[in-house]
């Protein structure tokens, strides 16, 4: 039962709206990773984290760690497929599906910035040039790392360490 209640909840919650823009970096070894300038705010959306941490219960009490090895499977395909689309010229509605792909994968685990760039690609039309996507793309590319270090951060903090090869 566990996991298709996770499953129904992630596909309902993950395209829930993204919040504000915020700059990346990586933080220290075994800190936090915080946006730049601002007062210790994480990368990470900390309402989404929490929304996840709230599905645990006794008999399944790594839900978080669960969702996130999910991210961590999934994104690198769903990164080489947004690359393929871009770099190989296809059409503006393959871009936006691969990037509301990644886009609901990001949202699901708070990682707002990732969202909102892929929100970006999304957006895109026809008219858009590629050289545009492709900055939009290494922004996602830079973030992503800083994305999963935060999230094997929280990962770590509730006693669910994951590690990753």
């Amino acid at each position: 039962m566990g996991n298709t209640f996770i499953n129904r909840w992630l596909a309902n919650s993950a395209d829930r709206a993204v919040g504000p823009r915020m700059e990346m970096h990586a933080g220290p070894a075994g800190g936090n990773v915080t946006s730049p300038g601002t007062t210790g705010e994480s990368v990470l959306d900390p309402c989404a984290l929490d929304n996840l941490r709230h599905l645990q219960h006794e008999d399944d009490p790594d839900v978080l760690r669960q969702v996130v090895e999910a991210f961590f499977d999934s994104c690198p395909l769903l990164l080489d497929a947004l690359r393929e689309t871009i770099d190989g010229q296809e059409s503006a509605h393959a871009v936006h599906i691969a990037a509301h792909t990644l886009k609901s994968s990001c949202a699901t685990v708070g990682a707002v910035e990732l969202a909102r760039l892929c929100g970006e690609l999304e957006a895109i039309d026809e008219e858009t040039e590629r050289s545009a996507c492709r900055q939009i793309l290494d922004e996602i590319d830079k973030a992503y790392p800083v994305v999963c270090e935060a999230l094997m951060q929280e990962c770590e903090k509730d006693g669910f360490p994951i590690t990753r090869s």
